[in-house]
């Protein structure tokens, strides 16, 4: 349900996205090049929130969920290069949540799962450990 909101509306979508790429940029886990790709993700799926009208809130929320989720996935074990992604994983999971707290005031451990789920699919299809 939190994500939903989070999507639901321009304000809080760029407040939440806003939040995850400050968080990103701070943190020691994700080199500079990383940073920027995950910082162009977000700003692609905020173009998404905001010229998607016509769709269904709940059908676009979920949508720029599954979007941001596997995209995010991705970018960690394609950039990992056969190094230990398990860092960024686990850093990026914490950002989630504290982002989702901050902006939502719930945590959202569902979909911080998802997330975790998708790095470990991802993972194993890359041949990494």
């Amino acid at each position: 349900a939190a994500v939903q909101n989070v999507f639901a509306n321009q304000v809080v979508a760029g407040n939440f996205l806003g939040c995850i790429t400050a968080d990103i940029r701070v943190s020691s886990a994700f080199p500079r090049q990383e940073q920027e790709d995950l910082d162009a993700v977000a700003r692609g799926i905020l173009s998404a929130v905001t010229t998607s009208n016509g769709i269904s809130a709940g059908i676009r929320a979920q949508a720029l969920s599954t979007a941001l989720a596997s995209s995010l996935a991705q970018l960690i074990i394609a950039e990992a290069a056969g190094s230990d992604y398990s860092a960024q994983a686990s850093a990026l999971s914490n950002i989630l949540s504290n982002c989702f707290l901050r902006i939502t005031g719930v945590a959202n451990p569902p979909f911080v799962n998802e997330i975790n789920s998708l790095v470990s699919l991802f993972a194993g299809q890359a041949g990494l450990p």
